[in-house]
């Protein structure tokens, strides 16, 4: 990114299966900085209580 003079990426992860939610959200706090904005996705079977 800094090579390219990107100053910030969006990332986009999709969840195929209701059980990948989970990881996918924790990956995306913890790669979340000021140069990468991550969007994690839901997907339609999960259920949130």
């Amino acid at each position: 990114m800094a090579r390219s003079g990107v100053e910030r990426s969006v990332l986009c992860s999709i969840a195929t299966r209701p059980e990948q939610f989970s990881p996918i959200l924790d990956w995306s706090k913890a790669i979340r900085s000021e140069r990468i904005e991550p969007f994690p996705s839901l997907h339609p079977d999960l259920l949130l209580n």
